[in-house]
């Protein structure tokens, strides 16, 4: 029986993880810049992975600043940083 509960719970999660997937929301992340490409576009490390973001109202930041970062429509390929941590 503990098995069969197993394999209906792992569908489970699998079917939210899907529907979650197609939902558009916002999210914010945290990151650091690692690196500035130009005034708008950076290189951000978010849970140890880099990722390019680009920068709203051309604010700039510093290599090692702390951003927040917002991801558009749960699209990461869609991202940008809002501000900078104090």
């Amino acid at each position: 029986m503990s098995n069969k509960k197993e394999i209906l719970m792992e569908s489970i999660d699998i079917l939210i993880a899907e529907r979650l997937s197609k939902l558009k929301f916002l999210r914010l992340l945290t990151g650091v810049v690692v690196s500035v490409i130009d005034p708008i576009n950076y290189t951000v490390l978010i849970d140890d992975s880099e990722t390019s973001a680009k920068s709203t109202n051309g604010i700039t930041y510093l290599v090692n600043d702390i951003v927040e970062i917002l991801v558009e429509n749960n699209n990461l390929q869609n991202k940008r940083i809002l501000w900078k941590r104090p």
